[in-house]
Parts: C-alpha cells; sequence; structure tokens
C-alpha cells in the first residue's frame, strides 16, 4: 500500500477518533466550578478579578469567554465550544506534520489522543473555558508551524513577524505561555543543524545567534511588551495575587512540578476499567470502543511505515530530546514556586498544568514508542508492537468511557445552570428588597458560590437578591426553587 493511501487512512480514522470526542462536548457549557463567574460576569466583576489576582489579561480573556453565550442560543454555544476545542489538537497535528512529516504528525496526535487525560477535574481531555486556553493553544500551534514555514524558505524571507504576534496573542492565556517563546530559537536551530554543518566554534555561534537575531528580533519585542504590561499592572493596580515563594523546599517544588506535567499520561491495559452500572450506557461503551479501535487502526497503518526517510531521527538526539523534556516540565515550574498549587498539587494533581504540558509530553510518548517498534520487522518486535497496540486500545478505550461518565454529569449542571437562570429572570422581586432566593437541590455547577447567584441576580434585575442554598426554617424566603423540578431544555436560550 502506497504512503499517500495510508497517510489518507491514518487521517481518517485519526478524525473519526476526533469527532467522537468532540460530539461528548455536546451540551457541556460549563467545565467547573469557574465557569459560571467567567461567562456571566459583568465588566466590574472581570475587573475586579484582575486585579485580585493581579493578571492583566484575564481582561480580555473572561471577556472572549462569555462570546460564546452571546450568540444568542445554547446551539450556537455548544458549536463554537466544539469547533474551538477541536481547533486546538488540529493546529498541535499541523505543527508537528511540518516540524517532522505527515505520518509521525499523525502518530503524535493519535498519541494525544490516546494516553492523555488532563484531569479528573474537568469534563474532558480539553480544560474547560470555551475561549480561554483551548483558543490560545490553537493559536499558539498555528505559530509555530507559520514559523517553520517560513524557516524553510530560507533567509531570503527577511524578517519574520505574523507568527510572533499570533504567540503575543497565545500568551494571554496563561504565564506558563512565556516559557514558549524559547520553541523558536529551538526550532531555529533544529532547521539550521538539519540543512547545514554543525558549529564548531564560538565564533560560528555567535554568527548563529546574530542571524537568529536579525530575522526574529520581533519576538522579544512581544515578550517585552508582555513583561511590562504584566508587572506594570501589578505595580499600579492594587492585588493580593498569588505571590512567588522562593522559600519553599526544593523537594516541594519539584514534587509539584513533577505530578502537574506527567499526572495527564494515563497508561490503562484494562479497556473497560471506567464501566460503570447505571453511569456508563451501552451506547458510550460502543463508542468507546470505536473510538479505541479507529486509533489503534491508524497507528496498525502508521507505524510499520515510520523507517528510512520517513523516520525522525533527529528528534533522537540528547539536545532534542532535552529541550522536548524541558517543555514537559517548564509550563508549571512558577506553579511550582507557589504555596497554593503546591497545596492542590498535594491534593490532586489533575490540574491545569497537565493540559500545559500534554503536547509536549505526546511528543515524548511517540518518540519512545518508535523507538520500540517503529519501521522493524522482526518477530520479537512484532510481538511488542502487538502489546502496544493494546495499550493504545485499552487506554484511548477507558479515557473514553471515563470523559462520558464526566460528560454526563456535566450535562446535567449545564442544562440545569441555563434552565435556573431563566426561571430566577421569570420570577417577581420587590424593588425595595430585601429579596431572599432559596434553592433546594441545587448542583455545584449551579450553586458553586452562593456569592454568584446573589451577584449576578442583584446586577441584572436591578435590585437587592440574596440567594442561598443553604437555610433554615427561620429563614424568610421571597422565592424557593427546587432543581429537582427544574427541565431542560425548553426555553434553551
Amino acid at each position: 500500500m502506497s504512503n499517500r493511501r495510508i497517510q489518507t487512512m491514518a487521517g481518517i480514522l485519526a478524525a473519526l477518533a476526533l469527532a467522537l470526542l468532540l460530539w461528548q462536548h455536546w451540551g457541556m457549557t460549563l467545565s467547573n466550578s469557574d465557569d459560571p463567574w467567567i461567562v456571566r460576569a459583568s465588566m466590574a466583576q472581570v475587573l475586579d478579578t484582575a486585579s485580585v489576582q493581579g493578571r492583566f489579561w484575564l481582561i480580555p480573556i473572561n471577556l472572549m469567554a462569555q462570546i460564546p453565550y452571546h450568540l444568542g442560543s445554547w446551539e450556537a454555544a455548544n458549536t463554537v465550544k466544539i469547533a474551538v476545542n477541536g481547533l486546538v489538537l488540529l493546529m498541535f497535528v499541523l505543527f508537528c506534520v511540518r516540524l517532522t512529516n505527515v505520518m509521525t504528525g499523525l502518530l503524535m496526535g493519535l498519541v494525544w489522543l490516546a494516553f492523555i487525560d488532563v484531569g479528573r477535574g474537568y469534563y474532558s481531555p480539553f480544560h474547560g473555558y470555551l475561549m480561554m486556553f483551548n483558543l490560545q493553544f490553537a493559536v499558539l500551534f498555528l505559530s509555530f508551524a507559520l514559523y517553520l514555514r517560513r524557516l524553510d524558505k530560507g533567509p531570503a524571507g527577511g524578517v519574520i513577524v505574523v507568527p510572533f504576534l499570533l504567540y503575543g496573542f497565545a500568551m494571554l492565556a496563561y504565564e506558563p505561555m512565556f516559557f514558549y517563546a524559547a520553541i523558536f530559537p529551538a526550532l531555529f536551530l533544529y532547521r539550521h543543524l538539519a540543512q547545514a554543518e554543525h558549529p564548531a566554534t564560538w565564533r560560528q555561534w555567535v554568527a548563529l545567534a546574530l542571524q537568529f537575531t536579525k530575522r526574529n528580533y520581533p519576538l522579544a519585542l512581544v515578550m517585552a511588551a508582555y513583561v511590562v504590561a504584566y508587572f506594570g499592572y501589578r505595580h499600579f493596580q492594587p492585588t493580593g495575587g498569588r505571590g512567588i515563594d522562593f522559600n519553599a523546599p526544593i523537594a516541594s517544588i519539584a514534587v509539584t512540578v513533577y505530578k502537574f506535567s506527567i499526572y495527564g499520561f494515563h497508561v490503562q491495559i484494562k479497556p473497560l476499567d471506567s464501566y460503570f452500572p447505571g453511569i456508563s450506557t451501552s451506547g458510550n461503551v460502543v463508542l468507546a470502543m470505536l473510538y479505541a479501535a479507529s486509533i489503534a487502526l491508524a497507528v496498525l497503518l502508521i507505524v510499520p511505515k515510520l523507517r528510512d526517510t520517513l523516520y525522525p531521527d533527529r528528534l533522537f538526539s540528547k539536545s532534542a530530546l532535552a529541550v522536548i523534556l524541558f517543555f514537559v516540565f517548564s509550563p508549571n515550574i512558577l506553579l511550582g514556586l507557589v504555596a497554593g498549587y503546591r497545596q492542590w498539587a498535594a491534593e490532586d494533581p489533575h490540574y491545569v498544568g497537565n493540559y500545559f504540558s500534554s503536547f509536549a509530553l505526546a511528543i515524548v510518548v511517540t518518540l519512545a514508542v518508535l523507538h520500540l517498534v517503529g519501521g522493524r520487522r522482526a518477530a520479537r518486535e512484532k510481538v511488542l508492537f502487538a502489546v502496544v497496540l493494546g495499550l493504545f486500545f485499552s487506554s484511548a478505550c477507558d479515557n473514553y468511557l471515563r470523559w462520558s461518565n464526566l460528560a454526563e454529569s456535566n450535562r446535567i449542571d449545564s442544562r440545569l445552570w441555563w434552565q435556573a437562570i431563566v426561571q430566577l429572570k421569570q420570577r417577581s422581586y420587590s424593588a425595595g428588597g430585601p429579596n431572599v432566593v432559596c434553592a433546594q437541590n441545587a448542583p455545584e455547577h449551579v450553586s458553586g458560590d452562593d456569592r454568584y447567584w446573589s451577584s449576578y441576580l442583584t446586577e441584572v434585575l436591578a435590585t437587592p437578591i440574596t440567594y442561598t442554598s443553604k437555610y433554615g426554617k427561620a429563614t424568610q424566603c421571597t422565592e424557593s426553587i427546587d432543581f429537582n423540578t427544574l427541565r431542560f431544555p425548553q426555553p434553551r436560550s
């Protein structure tokens, strides 16, 4: 079978797996207890949140996260969510294809789909916010792909600007995005060493550094602008922030960085380990098996062909592996220096840092797979390849089942949240107050924090509202809502 035909078939199978994954997102408009605040916050609340955390970038990002909810319907919000989430992996594969070749790039995407689980605390393998992190990560990988395209044109391409502007937008996602700036010189050196001799003297290294600076100086300008904006905001805006703690034990910092970086990698030898009767439906089991089979079959097509000119030999060099491992751990260095994150890592190491490390981790796992079984035909290695395929299938199947269980719970909370907004707005309230709304059986994502409904309703209805899900017989309730009686989707917006 020709390489082109294999690429096409593997691409179709990978697209099927991604489509099955994204289908789980339908109806899951919330991801965790932060989302109700973000998507319904007023401008005053956004400004206050940014001030409290000392993060200027929360202002544009929180406003962007609200966009899908202002498109007019529940369906539109879900469509945007699926499109943005899917774009992340597509751009990641595009970058990997540009870095190596089509088959290796597809394999890296398949590894991510099979083995990456960024956290039990979120609804899916994608971190929650609709346009917070996900859109920025898609733009980040697009910037890398465009940068490689410019490098491949040669020195005649002139000064590079567009990829760095895209990277500047991506940095708005989170402070650890700053570390990804190092990818640009790494890619520059990677391409240079593939096309020229390795610099032998310090003069040659200086000349290479000057060459990089000449073409890539806009990167320094973008980074400088971010630093000035970030620290300028923290200096002039009163904030408690999340301060850096350099006095923490080195071991505690190292363990936090390790946990946040590695715990997104999920290997499971039992494909139905996350099947729970009464929760996991038979339909979900079928979809999980189809998802896993699509990934395993695509891997079966690709791996035996990854030899000779298609085998990414240069990525196995010590320097290349060191750089890739740096990007596995570096996004969480700052988190390890903050006391709050160290505590979270001790309690549950599945956090957003898993997501930031997951893509570099997928590349490392891909290289490990290729080192073990790539392009090999010996009998012993065929047996090992069968074991690797089994791990792809079982891990992907188990991941999908766990995600589907989380998805179902999330859909219930999302439906109640949307319906609660409609129900609460339809009630009549006294203009002068006091208005006390008592909620029975309120799920976490709807109640989350009693302040949420109180502040939201007070602003929207322009009258003082006190919402509580914790009350006794002595509480004078103006309105009482039992969330067990709320049904969705009517109305849907």
